[in-house]
């Protein structure tokens, strides 16, 4: 649905002034979530020069999870080969703010020195195929952090803020249970994402900065 002739400049010159994207990534057939989440958590690790031993704790966030079940978190850790605790975040654009504030409240609860924070998204294949502010804004990406429990530090988590106000700027009602994914529901397009675009980008660029 794109007009260059309209626009004047071609879709990557569109996307690069109103949202300052230069590239838009996406996962190779047959990978997900998980597999572009265990790619950046053994990167995590290896940065911080610590072993995927070292972890005592995993939180994972995403809400396009590979399957219903099991979970990303579960096949992430399997696929990393590790055996401590692994809690999964279901949630979107602050998820990676969600798991990490799961992860900070944990460590202390557990006596967890390190935590490993993951947050991964394959959005393409919610995109609607012809919506294509959608295919700019929303791509396949994730990535991870260490975190260390170290109380005396001046680093660390200051403050969080949520906006609770029940506008639904963004849905994906055939994703969860109460739309159920039928032949009717494809056939109108409710497997995509649906979202109130002149909304989501300045709640986004003031809100969430």
């Amino acid at each position: 649905d794109f007009d260059r002739a309209k626009a004047g400049k071609s879709l990557d010159e569109w996307a690069m002034a109103h949202a300052g994207i230069h590239v838009r990534h996406r996962v190779r057939p047959g990978e997900g979530t998980s597999d572009m989440g265990a790619r950046a958590a053994r990167r995590a690790v290896e940065n911080s020069g610590l072993q995927l031993s070292d972890i005592g704790l995993i939180v994972v966030s995403t809400f396009t999870s590979d399957y219903r079940a099991p979970n990303t978190g579960g096949l992430i850790q399997a696929e990393l080969g590790m055996t401590c605790k692994v809690f999964q975040v279901d949630s979107a654009c602050s998820g990676f703010i969600d798991a990490t504030l799961m992860a900070a409240s944990l460590m202390d609860y557990m006596s967890v020195k390190y935590a490993l924070v993951i947050s991964s998204d394959a959005v393409s294949q919610y995109n609607i195929p012809t919506d294509f502010r959608q295919q700019t804004l929303f791509a396949d990406g994730s990535g991870a952090v260490v975190l260390k429990n170290e109380p005396d530090s001046p680093y660390g988590l200051k403050a969080f803020h949520a906006v609770g106000d029940g506008k639904n700027r963004l849905e994906g009602v055939a994703m969860g249970g109460k739309v159920p994914i039928t032949e009717e529901n494809l056939r109108a397009g409710k497997q995509y994402i649906h979202w109130r675009p002149r909304e989501v980008y300045p709640f986004a660029t003031e809100k969430m900065a």
